[in-house]
């Protein structure tokens, strides 16, 4: 399923200069319900994509112990320590004409599914967003 997940953002980056990268050591099956999962790792997508100009995003999964880890990184603008607290908060977003429900919403989603999301940023390195879910299995 995951991969499916990429295929749109991809051809988007190849247009754009972005360089796009995902990696799974072994095929992953992701269980619970597919469209909302589609949606949180979209959403993380689409915003790895607004706010990397010319760069890279990397995007990986894996199998570990019980979980399925997938990680997100762009090398954007990075979001300021003070504002990192906050990106989860319904109605707040760093964006000029952002609504601020889109992470929220990708967090809700996660916690829907017993995961767990968390963000690491570094201003002007880009960000990171590092996703658990449990279960998962090998195709």
């Amino acid at each position: 399923m995951a991969l499916s997940a990429w295929n749109s953002v991809a051809l988007s980056s190849e247009k754009s200069g972005i360089n796009f990268n995902y990696e799974e050591k072994e095929p992953i099956i992701i269980s619970g319900d597919k469209s909302l999962i589609r949606q949180a790792l979209m959403n993380l997508l689409q915003n790895a994509f607004e706010a990397t100009h010319r760069g890279e995003i990397k995007v990986s999964a894996s199998k570990e112990k019980n979980s399925v880890v997938i990680k997100i990184a762009d090398s954007g603008m990075g979001i300021a320590q003070d504002k990192l607290s906050r990106i989860f908060d319904p109605f707040f977003s760093t964006k000029e004409k952002g609504l601020g429900i889109g992470l929220y919403l990708v967090k809700k989603i996660i916690e829907a599914h017993h995961g767990q999301i968390e963000a690491q940023s570094e201003p002007g390195q880009g960000t990171t967003f590092l996703l658990k879910l449990p279960g998962g299995r090998h195709e």
